[in-house]
């Protein structure tokens, strides 16, 4: 998103039927553990940014449409061995 002239991040952060916006200038950890702080979810769903891993106690579900997209990246592509004909 834009703030002003430079571009940020924005990060929603989502339960039931609750979300919470954060527009911050990084997309490193340090804006979920701010969010966060000490606290887990028993589950988290992302993409596979290095900032959104590792918070979840139980477990991890990366977003299926990130998953998708990098499958067909790799059948355009022309992956013989991730993707065969």
């Amino acid at each position: 998103m834009r703030v002003g002239k430079g571009n940020w991040w924005l990060w929603v952060f989502h339960h039931a039927d609750s979300a919470v916006f954060i527009a911050a200038k990084h997309r490193s950890k340090a804006v979920v553990h701010a969010f966060l702080g000490d606290w887990r979810p028993d589950y988290w769903i992302s993409d596979r940014y290095g900032g959104q891993m590792g918070w979840a106690t139980r477990e991890h579900q990366v977003c299926l449409a990130h998953l998708i997209r990098d499958v067909q990246y790799a059948i355009d592509s022309g992956d013989a061995v991730f993707a065969p004909a």
